[in-house]
């Protein structure tokens, strides 16, 4: 049981790691304005995200098996309430870094759409051809 959890922790320090790397990924994209760098940190960011989803279906099964195992234990079992604490304390790890990737989510789309409203209003406001020829023959 111990070398599970151990493992799990470690799964879960890796969803960390996940994470940060999503991070700076968006951040990397909506810093760039060459089309080359933006579609390869897309397609970069496409893997991570497949690759976390993975991770943390894997994370949330073996949660799973450890916690139903534990209840399946016979009655009076001496490390029932260890292994009971042992699971909720991944279980709260586990969901801060699910929180934690919907905030770095939700941060990213709310990004990605003021930026997209920025060159909206910045193709909306610039002169029509008529009214830069005006100004350049006044």
């Amino acid at each position: 049981m111990r070398a599970q959890v151990e493992s799990i922790q470690d799964q879960i320090k890796h969803l960390h790691q996940n994470i940060n790397h999503v991070s700076e990924l968006h951040a990397r994209r909506l810093a760039s304005t060459d089309d080359m760098t933006q579609s390869t940190t897309g397609q970069q960011l496409t893997q991570l995200t497949t690759q976390t989803t993975g991770l943390t279906n894997s994370i949330r099964n073996r949660i799973t098996v450890l916690n139903d195992a534990n209840r399946k234990s016979p009655q009076g079992d001496q490390g029932f309430n260890t292994r009971k604490l042992q699971i909720a304390n991944l279980q709260n790890s586990f969901k801060r870094a699910l929180e934690e990737y919907n905030l770095v989510e939700k941060r990213s789309r709310e990004k990605y759409r003021d930026r997209m409203a920025r060159q909206i209003k910045i193709g909306q406001s610039s002169p029509s051809d008529s009214g830069t020829r005006v100004a350049l023959s006044g």
